[in-house]
């Protein structure tokens, strides 16, 4: 194993071995089955240090009627947490509702709790 050669993207070790040029990694999807891709360290690195710009991905703009890609089980699962955390910060008063950022926090979390329960509320 390399020491310090670990991927804190990928949360596994780049190796070097036989003709490779630099220390590298499989990149493997959620399922553990390798994508074809690798991830380099020294292109890693760079992407980190903002030297080399021309290696980061440009957002892609969305062609008329065309739907975004839906998110991953994953990123579903830790948004609803993130909002479970919260409103248990709230109900704890680990938020001070007082100031600007918790009143903003109590009011985004109010918003989002209405519209997951598909509740309306109508101006009159």
């Amino acid at each position: 194993m390399a020491e310090g050669h670990y991927c804190s993207i990928h949360n596994t070790t780049f190796f070097k071995k036989g003709k490779m040029r630099g220390y590298a990694h499989p990149i493997k999807d959620e399922a553990g089955e390798d994508t074809g891709q690798w991830c380099n360290e020294e292109d890693l690195e760079k992407v980190k240090s903002g030297i080399d710009e021309t290696r980061k991905p440009k957002p892609v703009p969305l062609q008329e009627g065309e739907e975004p890609l839906p998110k991953s089980k994953s990123q579903e699962i830790a948004e609803h947490v993130w909002w479970k955390e919260m409103g248990e910060m709230l109900r704890a008063k680990d938020i001070d509702v007082t100031k600007p950022a918790g009143k903003l926090m109590r009011t985004a979390y109010y918003a989002k709790m209405l519209s997951v329960l598909d509740i309306k509320i109508e101006n009159k």
